[in-house]
């Protein structure tokens, strides 16, 4: 079943379209600075559309646009029905969250990889102590990875961090679908939820956005943003399978 989601995952547009959107709208600060790009470092660079993009308001909506409304389309069609006679509920709503997940964390991983390996291609100067001193108090410079390989390691966290928080969101559309089978519901209450918890948990530690970005001073390590982020995985894969068992047994 897996299988046959990444063949309609990869036959769709929207997967597409959610990397070549995400990536326009997180390189947009970097493009109009092209022309001075050999005056910066990778790490200089890379902060930039981190920083002030218009990336980060609407991330949620990347995760959820490749695959989040899968269950809906299961739902409304016959082909749920073919499925459940082969696998059963139980192990339909499992192998749907893991497809989901990797949907999201893909795209999301996807745009971070691209963006870092074209900071690291354009720059002209090499990372150095002074250069990196603004991310000082980061979980990064207390994990003493910065300069380690070359950056090699921090941008690794990186990618890791924007496939966790890639499947967390696609998960949360998942959620919403299984109780609300209604493909535009799970693309817009993801992104009003995320919208909400970046407006009230503003300078919190568990704010989606410095999540993703991992540069909050106030955030304990970079162990606690993965188990974080894991537990509420694990909590949106729990609801999705409870959602996804109510819906076929009413």
């Amino acid at each position: 079943m897996v299988g046959c989601d990444f063949k309609r995952m990869f036959h769709s547009w929207q997967i597409y379209v959610s990397i070549i959107a995400g990536l326009f709208m997180l390189l947009r600060p970097l493009m109009e600075l092209y022309g001075t790009w050999k005056e910066y470092t990778p790490m200089t660079l890379l902060s930039m559309p981190l920083a002030v993009s218009d990336f980060t308001p609407f991330a949620a909506v990347f995760c959820v646009l490749p695959f989040a409304d899968s269950f809906c389309e299961d739902f409304s069609s016959h082909y749920l029905c073919g499925i459940l006679q082969r696998v059963g509920v139980r192990r339909y709503a499992i192998l749907r969250c893991i497809s989901v997940a990797i949907s999201g964390g893909l795209v999301m991983g996807v745009i971070m990889l691209m963006t870092i390996l074209m900071c690291v291609a354009g720059a002209g100067r090499p990372d150095t102590a002074e250069s990196v001193a603004f991310l000082s108090g980061s979980v990064w410079m207390r994990m003493g990875i910065i300069l380690t390989g070359n950056g090699i390691l921090l941008y690794l966290c990186r990618i890791l961090l924007a496939f966790l928080f890639g499947a967390l969101w696609a998960l949360v559309g998942l959620v919403i679908s299984s109780f609300v089978p209604n493909r535009y519901v799970s693309m817009i209450a993801p992104f009003v939820l995320y919208q909400a918890l970046w407006f009230f948990l503003d300078e919190n530690v568990l704010n989606p956005v410095y999540l993703f970005r991992g540069d909050f001073s106030h955030i304990p390590s970079f162990a606690f943003i993965v188990l974080w982020q894991t537990l509420c995985i694990g909590l949106c894969v729990a609801l999705s399978c409870l959602g996804i068992r109510r819906r076929m047994e009413s």
